[in-house]
């Protein structure tokens, strides 16, 4: 296995093909292809690791992050992604009824440190 994350967060290895991705559209349409049960597992271990994973990110100016590092604070930020599903929709997408996610285009700050 090609390790991307720092040796400390080997553990989370297994989440980054399906949770590290690279724009909060992409992170989002990737929340909303899973499984609650996929959500859930994700969500529930990476709370777990949440005080340590923004610990040693905090070490580092964002836009220098060592590139281990962000593959980490993109697992993070998909944490925050989950988040959304399992604390306020208890689904992959929005509440029914809601305004259709497939017609809002987002564009995140964020995605520009590292662009």
């Amino acid at each position: 296995m090609n390790n991307q994350l720092p040796e400390q967060f080997q553990d989370l290895e297994s989440f980054v093909a399906d949770w590290a991705a690279p724009t909060h559209e992409a992170r989002w349409h990737n929340r909303q292809g899973k499984s609650m049960a996929e959500i859930q597992n994700f969500y529930d271990y990476m709370l777990t690791r949440g005080d340590q994973i923004f610990e040693y990110l905090d070490q580092f100016p964002l836009q220098r992050l060592p590139s281990d590092a962000k593959v980490l604070f993109q697992l993070a930020l998909s944490l925050a992604e989950a988040g959304m599903a399992v604390e306020q929709f208890s689904a992959p997408d929005a509440a029914p009824g809601s305004f259709p996610a497939s017609r809002i285009k987002t564009k995140a700050v964020i995605d520009n440190l590292f662009a």
